[in-house]
């Protein structure tokens, strides 16, 4: 429309022009009846309607034609430009071609899912302790390869390929053709083929190696803990008698396990000991109703700590299989205390309960203040009762952390040696540029 009215306003322009140039008889009449202003515009309206239609006769062919037309242009240039990418591909694929010959690995890795072997049986001391072998080994990884400096480079670099690949310079095809013909390791070829899922794999074994690293700290903390408390009961050995890790079965299907049962003439006591929020500006309150809270300085809320919350229902357990298996046992009715150690001095506690919740070195006063009374006897025969008893400390079911550790450790070396290949074919790419 905008190429018709251009030209119908030339020709409008032209013919309105001749006819008051030569005045023939019939503008002669209408300038005489109308007068030069009327006339003009009823000269120019009829001439720009008869320049529209000329122009629209003009037009129609290409008008037709015009799509035919532009997608014959469209398809030409479409086929050049492949045809440029094409060459420029292969031109790329001979530069890369050198480079990556001249790489030698070893192994050919693979990526591995976590935590994928079977759980393993093991106490809480035997899980600690492979924890602690294992600790040195993966803090290296982490500061290694798994830091956040290291993880944001990796990741900027499938970012940077990714763009590369999106950018429409490189034949794609032809080059993950190149890439499964190469002479790398077969898992590193088809991880070059698809790049992107090891992103998400690099995450997540970031974040799992820190959570290997917290539970090997929750363990080694109770098991520090523990220690600190049999330190604090062996001061005081000849006052009373003590057994660690004693479990026994109080029926057919259950039983219970103390971290530490103390024999006195003043009572027995069963002793759980908690290393809880042993690090940082931590504060404990126990409310009257027996649930726990937590907040990390002054200025928080208390929250709710679910879990330390079941220790007193973990303790009522204790008591009622302790005492039921004395009186099974013995046929005698003797009350077990329960005392709950927080082994370290760290946390702040307000306890509204009437439980007993206490620091280690309260440990002597609360065994000595015992209203019961006991005969020596008594208590070594009760002593020797449990412990000839005892079934061993509980395992727990616990992941193979040595075989997830190799897992990490394989998966961290295989995305490196993808990630290497990666630099390889940008700076291939950033040369060519040049």
């Amino acid at each position: 429309m905008r190429s018709n009215t251009k030209i119908a306003l030339i020709l409008m322009t032209v013919f309105v022009s001749l006819e008051l140039l030569f005045r023939r008889e019939g503008v002669a009449t209408v300038l005489r009846d109308y007068g030069i202003g009327w006339s003009v515009i009823l000269l120019s309206f009829m001439y720009f309607i008869l320049g529209y239609v000329i122009a629209m006769l003009y037009n129609a062919p290409s008008l037709l034609f015009r799509k035919r037309y532009r997608r014959k242009v469209e398809k030409k240039a479409m086929l050049a430009k492949q045809t440029r990418v094409t060459k420029r591909t292969e031109h790329y694929i001979e530069l890369v071609q050198p480079k990556f010959r001249a790489l030698a690995w070893n192994h050919d890795y693979a990526i591995h899912s976590l935590a994928a072997g079977p759980s393993v049986e093991w106490t809480n001391e035997e899980a600690a302790a492979t924890l602690t072998n294992l600790s040195p080994r993966l803090t290296t990884l982490r500061q290694d390869y798994l830091n956040e400096d290291h993880v944001r480079q990796q990741k900027e670099v499938f970012d940077r390929y990714g763009r590369l690949l999106d950018s429409g310079m490189i034949d794609v095809e032809r080059l993950n053709a190149f890439l499964g013909q190469s002479e790398l390791p077969k898992h590193v070829r088809q991880a070059l083929i698809h790049p992107f899922p090891l992103v998400d794999t690099l995450e997540a074994m970031k974040a799992r190696s820190y959570e290997i690293n917290g539970r090997h700290l929750a363990l080694s903390a109770g098991i520090e803990g523990e220690q600190i408390v049999m330190q604090e009961l062996e001061k005081y050995a000849d006052s009373y008698t003590t057994l660690y890790g004693n479990r026994i079965a109080y029926d057919a299907h259950h039983t219970v396990e103390s971290d530490a049962l103390v024999f006195s003439e003043q009572g027995i006591f069963t002793i759980e000991v908690k290393n809880i929020k042993a690090k940082g500006d931590q504060f404990i309150k126990i409310s009257k109703d027996g649930v726990w809270y937590a907040r990390r300085g002054l200025s928080e809320d208390w929250q709710v700590d679910e879990q330390s919350s079941k220790i007193f229902d973990q303790m009522n357990r204790q008591v009622y299989g302790s005492q039921k298996f004395i009186s099974d046992q013995t046929g005698e009715r003797l009350t077990v205390h329960p005392v709950v150690v927080i082994a370290n001095a760290n946390a702040k506690i307000e306890n509204e309960t009437d439980w007993v919740v206490i620091r280690p070195n309260q440990l002597y006063t609360v065994i000595s203040r015992g209203k019961d009374q006991l005969s020596q006897e008594t208590c070594e025969s009760l002593r020797d009762l449990f412990k000839a008893h005892n079934l061993g400390q509980k395992a727990f079911k616990h992941l193979d952390y040595t075989k997830e550790y190799d897992q990490i450790l394989q998966n961290t070396l295989f995305i490196h040696h993808v990630t290497t290949s990666l630099l390889i074919l940008l700076s291939t790419y950033n040369e060519m540029e040049k």
